[in-house]
C-alpha cells in the first residue's frame, strides 16, 4: 500500500537527481530537464542581507564587481562550508521542483569519496528543509559508471577517472561495488594556476581566471601536440597598462605538464591498492575519463601514452556523474547496488 501511494506521489513530485561536485552543482529531474549550477552566491556586503546574484550569474560576476560584495562558495568538495549559504543556494537549485510537505521530491545525491557522515547528514537536513521527501546518496565514480554506459555488475574490472575543478577522483569497479578508490584535492584548476604564474612570472602579465581557461580549452597536452600561435592579454605588471604577449602551444603544455602528471601518478597509485586479478581485465577493458577536466583536449591520449592504458573520454563528461545518478534513479537494481546505507534509509526501501 504505502510502494503504491509512493508512485502516485512520485508522479507529481519526480525524483531529483543532485551532483555536489568540486565547483558546481548538477540538477536533473527524472525524464525532464538536465542542467548545472555554480557554487557560488553573490551578496551585497558582509551583513548578508541582500542577496546579488546565484549560481553562474554569481561566477560571471567574479571579479568584475566592486570590493564591498562579497561572494560565498557555501559547498566545496562535497563539504558544506557554511548552511545558511547552502539552503540559499540549494534552494534555488531544488525548490521550484521539491514541494513542501509529504508531497515532495526524493533527492538522491551524488557525493565525493570520503564524504564524512557528518556532511551527509547536513546534506539531508538541508534538502528536508526544502521539502524534499527523502534523501540519499550515492558515491560519484559508481554514478559516473553507470553514466558512462558501463555494466557496474560484469565481472570486467574498469577504472574511472573523474576530473573535477578542485579534486581527481579514480576508482577501480567491478561487480556493482568499488575495488579501491582515492580522491586527490587537485583537478583542472591547477591547470589555471599554472597558467596564471607562467604569464606572470614570465611574461609579466597579469591575466584572470577567464584568460587561463581559454588557454587550456585550446592547448593540446597530448605527446604530440599541434603547434599554434597564441595570444594573451592582460595587465603589464611594470606599468599597469594593458598589453598583447604572443605564446606557444607548445609552451602551455609544457606549463601543464606537472599538473597531467601528478593526475597520471594518481590513478597508477589507485591501480596499485587493487589485488592484481582485477587488473588483469582493466588492461582489456581501459579506464572511462569524466568530469568537466577531462575536457581537456589530448588528455586521453597522454594518459594512455603514459600508463599503456586505453583511456576513453566519455560525451558530455561534465554531465557523466549526473546521468548515472538520473540512470539509477530508473533502475531499482542499479540503485540498490550503488546507494549509500547512511542516515535513516536504507538501500532496500529505495525501490
Amino acid at each position: 500500500m504505502l510502494k503504491f501511494l509512493d508512485k502516485i506521489v512520485s508522479r507529481f513530485a519526480p525524483d531529483l537527481g543532485l551532483d555536489i561536485g568540486s565547483d558546481n552543482i548538477g540538477i536533473c529531474e527524472c525524464g525532464e530537464s538536465t542542467f548545472r549550477e555554480a557554487a557560488r552566491l553573490l551578496y551585497e556586503d558582509e551583513s548578508r542581507e541582500r542577496l546579488l546574484a546565484v549560481g553562474m550569474r554569481a561566477k560571471l560576476y567574479e571579479g568584475r564587481t566592486k570590493k564591498s560584495v562579497f561572494p560565498l562558495r557555501p559547498i566545496r568538495r562535497g563539504h558544506v562550508c557554511d548552511y545558511e549559504g547552502a539552503l540559499e543556494l540549494l534552494r534555488f537549485c531544488i525548490s521550484k521542483r521539491a514541494h513542501t510537505g509529504l508531497f515532495g521530491s526524493r533527492v538522491v545525491a551524488a557525493v565525493p569519496i570520503g564524504t564524512a557522515d557528518a556532511d551527509r547528514q547536513i546534506l539531508s537536513d538541508l534538502c528536508f528543509a526544502l521539502g524534499a521527501r527523502g534523501f540519499y546518496t550515492v558515491i560519484s565514480p559508481l554514478a559516473s559508471a553507470v553514466g558512462a554506459g558501463l555494466d557496474i555488475f560484469s565481472s570486467e574490472s574498469c577504472i574511472v577517472a573523474d576530473i573535477g575543478s578542485e579534486t581527481t577522483q579514480a576508482a577501480v569497479v567491478c561487480m556493482g561495488g568499488i575495488v579501491s578508490a582515492g580522491i586527490m584535492p587537485s583537478g583542472s584548476r591547477a591547470f589555471d594556476r599554472l597558467i596564471i604564474s607562467y604569464c606572470r612570472d614570465k611574461l609579466g602579465l597579469a591575466v584572470g581566471e577567464s584568460s587561463a581557461e581559454f588557454f587550456k580549452g585550446v592547448c593540446d597536452c597530448s605527446r604530440v601536440p599541434d603547434k599554434a600561435e597564441l595570444t594573451v592579454c592582460g595587465q603589464d605588471l611594470r606599468t599597469g597598462l594593458p598589453k598583447r604577449a604572443k605564446i606557444d602551444s607548445l609552451e602551455v603544455a609544457g606549463i601543464l605538464a606537472p599538473q597531467l602528471r601528478k593526475i597520471r601518478d594518481f590513478i597508477l597509485r589507485i591501480m596499485q591498492y587493487a589485488p592484481p586479478h582485477f587488473l588483469e581485465s582493466v588492461m582489456s577493458g581501459g579506464a572511462i575519463l569524466c568530469g568537466g577536466g577531462a575536457n581537456l583536449k589530448g588528455l586521453d591520449s597522454f594518459l594512455a601514452a603514459e600508463t599503456s592504458l586505453p583511456f576513453m573520454r566519455v560525451q558530455e563528461p561534465e554531465y557523466c556523474t549526473l546521468k548515472g545518478v538520473e540512470l539509477s534513479i530508473k533502475d531499482p537494481r542499479i540503485m540498490r547496488a550503488v546507494l549509500s546505507v547512511n542516515l535513516d534509509k536504507t538501500a532496500a526501501e529505495f525501490d
